[in-house]
């Protein structure tokens, strides 16, 4: 024999080595002086194994005894003898209950003229289950032979990569003494998309379909590329919402102002393979200045699948932006409105683990124009709190369809929200604005005889044709007002129509005051 004992008896030459769980014995392996192996009949192994040392912070798990005999001897640190490949997991899963302050170790046999290699993937999947690692000889061999062949110190190398500082392994994580060379690498604040996405942060725009998101978002990125706010080499747009005519005029852009194009189905590219080259990026630093564009989110991630969303899509997106990417999807908004405003659609997850998010909406549509918000709800940095944009919606063409989107500076901007929220009241009070409306024409102005009339007639609450009453009173009909107060006989209060009406329609129908 090559090795030590380590507590196994010796009996007609052959090495006979317990089979335990713990102090109970379920079963005997008989190791012959050539190396063959065979069990008690009867006996049990599943679970169980052969202890050599006494453990403290750190556990190695082997499949052979002669393995163990030889990790044991080159590091000091107990293992745990499995027998066989297939019994890691069971092994790994008991010890690591009974011990749950170790760090479990398993050192695998390097079966690479095994198909499968099953020593390596049976103890990762045990390393998996208990939140260990794997030890592996670079040959082909278990560690015994690379004890025979190199010398203990071999050995000893591979797995002190292995252990981590101390018990609880977060000493070698630290961060600390490379502020410095992090403060450098970061991104500067810049404008990606007109005031909205930032390059260095994850942003979606969520809109209900025909809002003209994609539109926007392709003229702000052509912006960006033209002013040299970033290169177009570095843009990948994955397009997976388009037919075959539109995905081929956005290629057209692509190629005409340098940035990259994709779609599933051509060249090879399948949604599934993106999770994957993002974590590549990831691993090997090279998500820096990139920047990723998903058209539309959902042909990516699963939207109602709140475990895959928070477990594995968003972390894998959260570190490509801390280093260094910037990430933008397009979104759809729910159906429903909540309280009359759109709402993100999914689960609440993208939203928590974004860092910028906006909603946009159509706030003004005249049949020749569009106009359309995009208003944030989340947002870290300096990303406007709103936005509108314009674009024709009668273009012949997408080219002209393209070059009318323009923004909507800030003092028309405002002029524009003003106008909606006029609108809006207008178009939700409608009815009982007309039956009002009707009954002041026919003399009816008397304050209390009008909110009595108006709300038999409208057949709505008194309560609600009061307040409709008084939310479009005054004299500026731009303003959204259609009557104003005036005082009538003996002080009464009664109501006398708005202009733009005509003066002999206004005198009219002042006559009742």
């Amino acid at each position: 024999m090559q090795f030590n004992t380590h507590g196994a008896r010796v009996l007609d030459s052959d090495l006979i080595v317990p089979v335990r769980d713990g102090d109970k014995l379920h079963s005997i392996q008989f190791i012959s002086p050539d190396g063959g192996k065979k069990f008690l009949f009867g006996g049990s192994i599943r679970g169980c194994y052969y202890g050599i040392g006494k453990p403290c912070d750190v556990l190695l798990i082997a499949e052979g005894f002669a393995t163990g005999a030889s990790l044991h001897e080159a590091t000091g640190h107990a293992v745990a003898v499995a027998f066989n490949a297939g019994n890691l997991l069971p092994v790994a899963k008991s010890l690591k209950e009974k011990m749950p302050h170790v760090q479990i170790i398993i050192c695998a046999d390097n079966d690479t003229k095994t198909e499968g290699n099953p020593g390596v993937s049976k103890a990762q999947e045990a390393a998996d289950a208990v939140g260990g690692s794997v030890a592996v000889p670079a040959a082909h061999g278990d560690f015994n032979d690379l004890a025979l062949a190199q010398g203990p110190e071999a050995v000893s190398e591979i797995i002190a990569v292995k252990i981590d500082n101390n018990q609880f392994g977060l000493d070698k994580f630290v961060l600390n003494g490379k502020s410095k060379k992090m403060r450098e690498e970061l991104t500067n604040e810049t404008y990606f998309l007109g005031e909205m996405a930032l390059m260095g942060q994850s942003t979606v725009f969520y809109a209900p379909p025909n809002t003209g998101k994609t539109l926007i978002t392709l003229s702000l990125l052509i912006e960006a590329v033209r002013q040299g706010r970033v290169m177009g080499s570095d843009i990948y747009y994955i397009n997976a919402d388009d037919d075959l005519r539109g995905l081929t005029s956005k290629l057209e852009y692509a190629e005409k102002y340098g940035f990259w194009m994709l779609a599933p189905g051509f060249e090879g590219f399948e949604a599934k393979d993106l999770l994957k080259i993002i974590d590549k990026m990831n691993r090997t630093d090279t998500a820096k200045g990139k920047v990723l564009i998903l058209d539309t989110l959902k042909s990516f991630s699963d939207l109602m699948d709140k475990k895959y969303q928070a477990n594995v899509f968003n972390p894998m997106i959260k570190l490509f932006v801390i280093k260094g990417g910037t990430f933008v999807a397009l979104s759809h908004t729910n159906k429903n409105r909540r309280d009359g405003k759109l709402v993100a659609g999914g689960t609440s997850d993208v939203v928590d683990d974004m860092n910028c998010v906006y909603i946009l909406d159509t706030v003004n549509d005249d049949g020749n124009i569009k106009t359309i918000e995009f208003l944030n709800t989340k947002k870290r940095g300096s990303s406007a709190k709103r936005a509108l944009y314009t674009y024709s919606s009668d273009a012949k063409s997408y080219d002209e369809l393209l070059k009318s989107v323009k923004a909507v500076d800030e003092m028309d901007a405002e002029k524009t929200r003003r106008e909606v929220a006029i609108n809006t009241r207008l178009e939700i009070n409608a009815d009982i604005i007309e039956t009002i409306t009707e009954c002041i024409k026919e003399g009816i102005t008397n304050k209390t005889e009008l909110i009595k009339e108006a709300k038999k007639r409208s057949c709505e609450s008194q309560g609600k044709v009061i307040k409709v009453l008084k939310e479009h009173s005054g004299k500026y009909h731009n303003r959204g007002h259609r009557w104003f107060e005036a005082k009538g006989v003996k002080a009464a209060k009664t109501y006398q129509l708005t202009l733009p009406y005509s003066r002999n329609e206004y005198l009219a129908a002042s006559k009742g005051g």
